[in-house]
């Protein structure tokens, strides 16, 4: 008769409960004595990731206003009408325009991400939702109704709902400290 090794799984090797896993949101036990684990969902986390990603979209068309603005590149007339709502009751040339909300789109989208931790992350949500607004309106004033102003509403609907989950995993971070300083 051959005998077989007990072989233990990760979590009992390390002395973790899966429970302790779920809470810090660690990967799922492949095995847990011979079932699969089903209970476990690391679904929320990578939800998280996935619409913070969609949400940082926005600092593709940034860089394209930055670079317009620079007059690296030609500028798009349809974004220049839709500026102009905004730049003519402040005098300002669009350039000028582009290169501000531009550099505004970069800057909160990679706070986003925890760079430039020196903002304040409430500025970044304002500095990414506040264009975004503006361009609903700006498209509205300049007559391109639905087919303009349908993005940057979907963008806010996506942007609150990307706040709304990290404002929950930054509550579910700080219930772990507290449970762990105890």
């Amino acid at each position: 008769m051959v005998e077989i090794e007990y072989i233990p799984t990760v979590d009992e090797y390390y002395g973790r409960s899966s429970i302790n896993r779920r809470s810090r949101g660690g990967a799922p036990p492949i095995m847990t004595d011979g079932h699969s684990s089903s209970s476990y969902s690391a679904s929320p986390h990578f939800l998280r990731i996935a619409v913070k990603l969609s949400a940082s979209a926005t600092i593709l068309p940034g860089i394209l206003l930055k670079l317009m603005g620079l007059g690296i590149i030609s500028l798009d007339q349809k974004m220049v009408d839709v500026a102009q709502v905004y730049a003519e009751p402040f005098e300002l040339h669009v350039k000028h325009l582009f290169i501000f909300i531009g550099l505004t789109k970069i800057i909160c989208t990679l706070r986003l991400w925890d760079i430039f931790k020196f903002i304040p992350k409430q500025f970044a949500w304002i500095g990414l939702a506040t264009p975004a607004a503006a361009a609903v309106y700006g498209h509205w004033k300049a007559e391109d109704h639905y087919k303009g102003c349908l993005p940057p509403i979907f963008y806010l609907v996506n942007l609150a709902f990307c706040y709304s989950l990290e404002k929950e995993a930054e509550e579910e971070r700080k219930a772990e400290k507290a449970a762990k300083d105890i």
